[in-house]
């Protein structure tokens, strides 16, 4: 019989001040002293042989001991770890151990103070609280339990654990996949740091608690360092706070709770498919404000199962929807709560009062329980499902009863942005075909973009001067890293060098599975996310016109409009209550130059600003329209007169987020930046998954259009792009493999792959019946050094070895172990990179990259890939395709492209590079040339480049030679005419000649 939630409410304060001690159970890492001395990470007793002292856990001083009744062996033991030196005791001001003697109550009225759930909440000390304590122990030793069940990714070594100590002035965080970053510092400093008054206060509390912990660790070992203090704590607190709810619900009397051992959880999961919630937006607006829609929503849900009944935590969200964390109770969604209604009820109402029906989201429950780590790792550790709820989105459909009510009596058009309301029924919703409910919170966006103009909404405004926006999609499959049996086991824990045992193999653990999301997640935010970041590849505009003057009759607030001007040319503008004036939202130099100023005059943002001013304010009347409709018509609003222009000062950067989540990425810059943005982001990843790259590809593409393509076929474009694999199984060939020069890793990626580092060739394995693939060559750089140029990696960079080059077996490699390739049957051997010989048969999962331009809506539906080989399904008129392009190419087309265009003296001007593209193409038509390496094509080719570079030819690199007949017999020539000349537009006079070397 399902039982009542409002015993949650009534321990609401005592529930989420348990979470406040979880989060702080482990508080002492976060000192300077744990990773500078390492008897504060632990030392054996004294006094007691084969005892472990904690002395980052002795948060009572020594005579403070004296109120707890150990027995009379085990109290000098806790007296001597609190007396160390490194005590926490001793590291901490006694008024901020004060704070965290605020008192709770979770069960039957048994009180504890946050110091006591800091100091008993250890694994060690489960079943030995009580006499201690004087009092039950149980809930204490919850949290010794979750401590526990989170600690799957303590592998130890059993050798020496200070084998991969870190040094004490040079201690380092990891990312899950083996990328170090700078050494930790001020721990104690962030630690006292914070609100300890405001531990009631759970946003402010959690908020600095992750700013803090986020810079600290839970193990300062390697490779045991990937796991921030912030991952670990949270997902403890997690556990704790869902195992006392569960024990709320189920056991009302002390005597009955369960034995902390047999705790086990459950995820809950609100999933809905996301991409047809956001992909039917007709324009960014809509986009945008159906992405915060969204968020709102399970803003609320997250609010009602974390404070109002707090039983769960939210442990992951992307665009599809949360999983939280909840207590193992196999009816929890029938348990009711304030007015007789279910969880499940409750959870919808929350929903609702957000999505209003046009989104039905039903609440899921894990059928079956799971506990981690096993109790006293007595048995088989249990993942959490992740990967399978994940891949479990319902439908995004509407409440049937909420639609037909709309529809009742209606014979309105629908809602151009959520497609099941009715248009209306203001005069004024109708007239821009959207609901009452979608102008409201359109509106609302632009107002806030109005107080906040640091920032663009508008698609115009993010338009280059030729009036073209790219979107930049990137996907990093993330589908075997989250799953028990996945790549997460392809991480080493130990070496085959330490303790002289055979290697162990990290496990996916819940804290490690969080960790890999949250980085993945912060690598976007982090590459491309940030302003300054952002502001440097793409600039920024630091003006906006505003056209004041007297209207004929009053606009909408904040509403999006649209002048025409004599010439034809369409401004867009929107009108700003605030300030009584029309904002000009357009890119100002494209603007001008499609009036009609001169070259001069649309150089720079200013130029083109002062060009508009003089244009504008001749003192002629301005009509203002409604924005243009899907049928190309136009409604009078009013017009403006007696019109002065001024120049405002907003310096925004002309880009918008679209989507960021840990496996996907989305954002819109102007196409004439969108190179530079791919580049970045390629250069990030190379370093930052340079161990990993051969397991967890990059896949990153751009969609390039006019800023009036509709945007859900934009969507639906990158959509499609990002729908493209590469399986981890793929057979590749070592060709090369050797210790890269440092020369070559500075000009790489400026020395920060660091002082170890293999170069990799390799060619794709293919069998007889198949023709000859582009993507066939790929050269990489993998490193394998730490951030301590003394210390190798010999944990992350590994490959699967499917069969070992004949004179090299892989008995005589020391670095090797072996796993199953997730997603089949087969085993395969994982060998270190440095270890990987000429002649091995590899998998490798290629990165790549693609590119398209939509200049109609319908191009997007030739976006197709071959499952087997990764690349396009070739075009009616096209014998194969080109592209994608690996990612490693990227490189090499923007050198062919320098070589050929910008560098002196091999430049050549843009008809000549037409010339030579249309000679080429026009032989491949005539030979019907049918394979990318058609050997008399690639003959005509180097012809075709000998005779218009003359002696020049000679004196480029063969190399170079090379790759530039190669890619213009196999078409990819053609591609790169196509981006550069057709698509970027670059004219003569933005080519400029470079003396540098280009190098591939």
């Amino acid at each position: 019989m399902p039982g009542n939630l409002d015993i949650l409410k009534q321990h609401k304060n005592d529930l989420l001040l348990a979470e406040v001690a979880a989060w702080l159970h482990d508080m002492g890492k976060s000192t300077d002293a744990f990773i500078q001395n390492e008897d504060a990470r632990g030392i054996e007793s004294k006094l007691k042989k084969g005892t472990q002292l904690n002395p980052h856990k002795a948060v009572f001083c020594s005579e403070e001991l004296d109120a707890f009744a150990f027995s009379v062996e085990y109290k000098p033991v806790r007296k001597e770890e609190a007396g160390h030196n490194f005590a926490l005791n001793k590291l901490l001001k006694r008024e901020i151990l004060e704070q965290l003697d605020q008192q709770l109550s979770i069960t039957c009225g048994v009180p504890y103070t946050i110091r006591e759930l800091v100091y008993f909440g250890r694994p060690g000390m489960i079943g030995k609280t009580g006499k201690p304590l004087g009092r039950e122990g149980k809930p204490i030793e919850y949290l010794g339990r979750c401590h526990a069940a989170a600690h799957i990714e303590k592998e130890e070594s059993k050798g020496d654990k200070s084998l991969f100590q870190q040094p004490a002035d040079d201690t380092r965080p990891s990312s899950p996949f083996g990328f170090e970053r700078l050494p930790l510092k001020d721990l104690t400093k962030n630690l006292e740091g914070l609100p300890y008054d405001k531990l009631k206060e759970r946003s402010v509390f959690e908020k600095a608690v992750q700013s803090a912990f986020g810079g600290a660790l839970g193990d300062t070992r390697r490779p045991l360092n990937e796991v921030t203090l912030w991952d670990w704590s949270h997902i403890v607190a997690a556990l704790y706070k869902a195992a006392l709810a569960g024990a709320l619900l189920q056991h009302q009397e002390t005597a009955t709770l369960p034995d902390p051992l047999s705790l086990k959880w459950r995820l809950l999961a609100l999933r809905f498919d996301g991409s047809r919630v956001v992909d039917r937006s007709p324009d960014i607006q809509a986009l945008l404000a159906r992405r915060e829609w969204v968020r709102e929503g399970l803003d609320k849900a997250k609010r009602l199962l974390e404070e109002d009944y707090p039983l769960g935590t939210e442990v992951y969200r992307d665009s599809n929807g949360s999983l939280f964390v909840v207590p193992d109770v196999q009816e929890l969604l029938e348990y009711t709560g304030s007015g007789g209604h279910t969880l499940k009820f409750l959870i919808q109402q929350e929903l609702e009062s957000v999505f209003d029906g046009e989104l039905l989201i039903t609440p899921r429950l894990d059928q079956e329980a799971w506990w981690a780590q096993a109790p006293n790792q007595s048995g088989k550790d249990e993942i959490p499902p992740i990967a399978e709820r994940l891949g479990e989105n319902e439908p995004a459909n509407p409440d049937p009863a909420k639609v037909k009510g709309w529809w009742q009596n209606n014979n309105t058009e629908p809602c151009r942005i959520s497609g099941v309301r009715p248009q209306g029924p203001s005069t004024k919703a109708v007239k821009r075909k959207l609901s009452d409910f979608w102008l409201e919170r359109t509106g609302k966006r632009s107002k806030e973009w109005a107080a906040n103009p640091e920032n663009t909404i508008w698609m115009s405004e993010v338009a280059d001067i030729n009036g073209r926006v790219a979107l930049v999609a990137a996907k990093l499959d993330l589908k075997h890293w989250l799953t028990p049996d996945g790549l997460v086991n392809t991480l080493l824990a130990t070496s085959p060098q330490q303790g002289g045992s055979a290697p162990t193999k990290k496990t996916p653990s819940f804290a490690r599975l969080r960790r890999i999301w949250e980085t993945c997640a912060g690598f976007w935010k982090e590459s491309i996310g940030e302003k300054e970041q952002l502001a440097s590849l793409v600039g920024t505009v630091e003006h906006r016109l505003i056209i004041q003057g007297t209207l004929s009759t009053s606009l909408g607030p904040y509403h999006a409009y649209e002048i025409l001007l004599e010439t034809g040319i369409d401004v867009e503008v929107v009108w700003d209550e605030k300030k009584q004036g029309l904002i000009i939202i357009d890119n100002l130099q494209y603007l001008a130059r499609r009036i009609g100023a001169k070259n001069g005059a649309c150089k720079t943002p200013e130029s083109a600003a002062d060009w508009l001013i003089s244009y504008l304010q001749d003192g002629k009347e301005l009509k203002i329209y409604e924005p243009e409709d899907s049928g190309g018509k136009r409604r009078v609003a009013g017009c403006i007169r007696d019109i002065g222009v001024e120049l405002e000062q907003h310096d925004y950067v002309p880009a918008i987020s679209v989507l960021s989540e840990p496996q996907q990425f989305m954002i819109l810059v102007p196409a004439s930046k969108a190179l530079a943005v791919a580049q970045h982001i390629k250069s990030e990843y190379e370093v930052q998954f340079s161990r990993v790259k051969n397991r967890l590809p990059l896949h990153l593409s751009v969609v390039f259009f006019g800023r009036k393509q509709p945007f859900y076929a934009v969507l639906d474009a990158a959509r499609r792009m990002l729908k493209r694999n590469s399986p981890v199984d793929a057979a590749w060939m070592i060709e090369a493999s050797g210790q890269a020069e440092s020369t070559e890793v500075c000009r790489h990626s400026n020395g920060r792959l660091g002082n170890r580092v293999t170069n990799l060739k390799l060619r794709r394995k293919v069998g007889d019946n198949r023709l000859p693939q582009l993507n066939a060559e790929l050269e990489t750089m993998v490193s394998y050094s730490t951030g301590d140029p003394n210390t190798e990696d010999v944990w992350y960079p590994y490959l699967f070895v499917r069969r070992a080059a004949p004179d090299v077996p892989l008995e005589s490699r020391e670095h090797t172990f072996n796993v199953s390739l997730p997603g089949c049957n087969a085993e395969a051997t994982l060998v270190h990179v440095k270890e990987v010989k000429e002649g091995d048969e590899v998998c490798y999962a290629p990165s790549t990259f693609d590119f398209e331009f939509l200049d109609v809506a319908a191009r997007r539906f030739e976006l197709a890939y071959d499952e087997a080989t990764g690349m396009r399904l070739p075009r009616s008129h096209e014998a194969y395709a080109t592209r994608p392009f690996l990612l490693e190419d990227l490189d090499v087309a923007q050198c062919l492209w320098s070589l050929a265009a910008e560098n002196a003296p091999t430049r050549r001007e843009n008809a000549q590079l037409q010339q030579i593209t249309g000679l080429i193409e026009a032989k491949r038509r005539d030979w019907r040339v049918s394979r990318p390496d058609d050997d008399v094509l690639n003959k005509f080719a180097d012809q075709v480049f000998r005779r218009s570079l003359g002696k020049l030819w000679n004196e480029i690199p063969e190399i170079q030679r090379k790759k530039l007949t190669s890619w213009a017999a196999s078409g990819r020539w053609r591609d790169l005419m196509e981006l550069y000349m057709s698509i970027l537009k670059l004219p003569e006079s933005e080519t400029s000649v470079k003396e540098q070397e280009v190098i591939l």
